[in-house]
């Protein structure tokens, strides 16, 4: 790793010393005093004041990584700001680079639901991207419960880089490409939904004002998880409202700050090693939508709204089609006023909408995340509504999306047939296993009766095995593709 260092700066001056030496050195103190309030004022960063690192995403795990050099190793660690202390594991260190001291702490995984006791060390020199650490103090475990990667590109990952490092700084902005460290702020305020930032347990929180509750901000984990207190035997079989919550925060300034989460029941082991008033986690994913800048100086977290045009995005939105009808029926499956009932998709952002072809396929199943569309529908009371929708990153709530066609032929007395085609989109709910689509199998031809859930017993990974099928006088044709 190239040598150009970045040691954090220390805005002390020792008084003492200064004015020790005389009267004569007012002047000196005065100009020094100066010069001080010059540079913090000046608008140009310097060089040490920030440190860029890129960020490496890994598809297969939804971690991000950086790259950083411990001792004489250079290779990979896990950004993680729900890991309160940085942890090396201790199969992928060589001992060359170790002091160890016999000396233990705890350390808790929310996520995991794992605490383990961790060797202090100390490391003579490490280097994150320009920034230079020396005789660092910091952990030493064994981290296989992780299951990370072992190399990427060709180098090791060392471990965790936690929050005990990355609070060091008066700001740290995190998006989807890069982490900078800084002295000095440099944010577009205007723009950002601003929050109470807190530490629990070494981790780092947002406080929302309304409840007084806590959210852990962990790009440990991907997707977005909330302490349901709605017991699973009261939980309607039927409703995507059994895996799925909106959350709305709102800020003291009144801007709102909207995500999907997936519900854990409140005595789920995820929320055992956490305080009880965290309501629950904030994943890695949000930064498809926002970038988020923790403010050490201000005990403030904002989070910023990107605009990335490649980042993939959904509406939640489960699609019908029957081709015999000009009519397209929708549910979302998360977001603010979901029904139950599916209902008549008239137009999006002012298209008409009568069929689902391709392009409305693609039109409604692939927004960039953070785009807003706005959607007109009709009840089945026949009330005519404008609801606006945010597009979310699925890995926020663990979903894929697919397409399906079902063919259908229904076999009357008379040996005549009637022949049927479907379209339809269908989610699944990785974390829960489920399938989930937008009609009861034993009413296939009215989606407005509510959702069909067929466990994960899949014969393949896009190929689920379909239960409760309607009588064996329909025939069914089924085929599902990613979108």
């Amino acid at each position: 790793m190239k040598d150009t260092t970045c040691e954090l700066p220390v805005n002390r001056v020792n008084l003492q010393t200064v004015y020790g030496r005389g009267r004569q050195n007012v002047f000196t103190v005065v100009l020094l005093f100066l010069s001080l309030s010059l540079l913090c004022c000046a608008p140009k960063q310097h060089a040490s004041d920030t440190v860029e690192v890129p960020l490496y995403y890994d598809v297969r795990t939804s971690h991000y990584y950086v790259q950083a050099q411990i001792g004489t190793q250079v290779g990979w660690m896990l950004l993680d700001t729900a890991s309160g202390k940085t942890v090396l594991d201790i199969s992928r260190m060589e001992d060359k680079n170790i002091h160890r001291t016999k000396t233990y702490e705890k350390i808790n995984f929310p996520y995991y639901n794992r605490s383990l006791s961790a060797e202090k060390i100390y490391i003579s020199s490490v280097f994150i991207g320009k920034w230079k650490l020396t005789n660092q103090a910091l952990f030493l475990a064994d981290l296989s419960f992780l299951r990370l990667p072992s190399h990427i590109q060709g180098q090791p990952i060392f471990g965790i880089l936690g929050y005990d490092l990355i609070q060091k700084w008066r700001y740290v902005k995190i998006s989807k490409e890069r982490i900078v460290f800084s002295t000095q702020a440099n944010l577009p305020l205007a723009k950002s939904i601003a929050f109470p930032l807190r530490t629990l347990t070494g981790c780092s929180a947002l406080l929302d004002p309304n409840s007084q509750s806590f959210w852990i901000f962990d790009t440990g984990v991907s997707a977005n998880y909330i302490k349901s207190e709605r017991s699973e035997r009261t939980a309607s079989l039927n409703s995507c409202q059994e895996f799925f919550e909106s959350v709305v925060l709102k800020s003291y300034d009144g801007s709102a700050l909207w995500f999907p989460a997936l519900k854990k029941q409140q005595e789920n082991p995820l929320f055992d090693t956490l305080p009880p008033k965290v309501r629950g986690l904030i994943g890695n994913a949000l930064l498809e939508r926002f970038v988020v800048v923790m403010d050490h100086s201000r005990a403030k977290i904002h989070f910023i709204p990107a605009s990335y045009s490649e980042s993939e995005g959904t509406f939640g939105l489960l699609l019908y089609h029957d081709e015999s009808e000009n009519k397209v029926f929708g549910n979302f499956i998360v977001g603010p006023n979901t029904g139950e009932d599916f209902f008549v998709l008239k137009s999006v952002n002012g298209r008409l909408l009568s069929a689902l072809d391709d392009e409305t396929l693609n039109y409604l199943s692939k927004p960039s995340a953070g785009t807003v569309a706005n959607f007109t529908i009709v009840t089945k009371r026949g009330e005519t509504k404008s609801l606006e929708r945010q597009a979310f990153n699925p890995k926020e709530i663990s979903a894929q999306f697919y397409k399906a066609t079902i063919r259908t032929s229904y076999i009357r007395s008379n040996k005549n047939s009637k022949q049927q085609s479907i379209r339809h989109t269908i989610a699944y709910f990785g974390g829960g296993s489920v399938w989930i689509y937008p009609y009861q199998m034993d009413r296939l031809m009215k989606p407005q009766f509510g959702f069909a859930r067929v466990p994960d017993q899949t014969e393949g990974p896009t190929h689920p095995r379909l239960e409760g099928l309607p009588s064996s006088r329909l025939e069914f044709v089924f085929d599902i593709a990613p979108l």
